[in-house]
């Protein structure tokens, strides 16, 4: 007796497959971790947004294994992965992350075909950019506001390949968007954290191994300069009793740049760069109460390399 074909062979994302998807974008985050921090020149050149991105997924991972779902609907999945990685995201790449799969998830029932993840790419997209205080071409979103434009075919493999190429090409395209990309001769480094998630959803279900060069030989990552921004980056968890992002949007955008806030009610993840930490945390302190906050210095002469 023949086996009941699996949801893969029904041309369907299920639950257990984006499982194994995470697992692999993992692996691949790790691959590419320090290639990735080589690119790292904007918003400020500190050469982390390839291990903020890798922790940021690790922390959704180890979640979904610490607290196991007793449903095997793929929308329970991806927004119970990002919440965990959104409580821990890291840094400006990871809280952006965080929000994209919050939006992935955000409408995606039992299991996923061409229209419903073409659906959810759109949601991922206005999540993403919802979460950026100044939203820039050139960037993470430029990723995702290009694969949810991918029209969709009858074919969920044809169609996922399509979604690669796209993010690779607007990956490539980034070097002109950004006059800090242009200058350095990169690609944007949280471009590159996404394109690998969709090299890893495509190499799934079309059997292709992953292969991305991200750094062209001829490129100049060894931008090193005088960094004249704000002192401090600050993350923590603000747990309030209402909706409070637009105004706690607005209250923070008077005290720093490079804000980014993922999440729900109850609980929001906050990134911002600040000169002012004390007036940063009491800021949001009258929307909620505040936890898990870390300051690290950014250091007067922050090098690309």
């Amino acid at each position: 007796m023949s086996q009941s074909p699996s949801p893969q062979d029904l041309g369907q994302i299920s639950a257990q497959d984006f499982g194994q998807i995470l697992a692999n974008y993992s692996a691949q985050l790790a691959i590419h971790e320090a290639d990735i921090n080589t690119l790292n020149v904007f918003p400020v050149p500190d050469s982390d947004t390839g291990t903020n991105s890798l922790l940021t997924v690790q922390a959704g991972i180890m979640g979904l294994d610490s607290h196991p779902i007793v449903s095997e609907s793929l929308g329970e999945v991806v927004t119970s992965f990002a919440k965990y990685a959104g409580v821990n995201a890291r840094g400006n790449s990871g809280t952006i992350l965080a929000e994209f799969f919050r939006g992935l998830g955000d409408g995606l029932g039992p299991s996923a075909g061409v229209e419903q993840w073409h659906q959810a790419l759109q949601d991922a997209h206005a999540f993403a950019k919802q979460a950026v205080l100044s939203p820039r071409t050139g960037t993470m979103l430029s990723i995702t506001e290009a694969v949810a434009k991918v029209m969709p075919r009858h074919s969920l493999a044809e169609y996922l390949g399509d979604i690669t190429h796209v993010a690779k090409r607007a990956l490539l395209e980034t070097t002109t968007q950004l006059e800090e990309l242009r200058v350095a001769g990169v690609v944007d480094s949280g471009a590159c954290v996404l394109v690998l998630f969709h090299a890893a959803v495509s190499s799934f279900y079309n059997h292709h191994v992953i292969n991305i060069a991200f750094i062209d030989e001829h490129a100049c990552v060894t931008v090193s300069k005088k960094y004249q921004g704000p002192a401090f980056e600050v993350t923590f968890l603000l747990t309030a009793g209402q909706e409070v992002r637009e105004s706690l949007q607005i209250q923070l955008a008077k005290l720093g740049e490079s804000l980014t806030i993922a999440g729900a009610i109850p609980v929001f993840k906050v990134h911002i760069h600040t000169d002012d930490v004390n007036a940063v945390l009491e800021a949001a302190g009258a929307f909620g109460e505040v936890s898990m906050v870390t300051t690290t210095e950014l250091a007067e002469f922050i090098s690309g390399q």
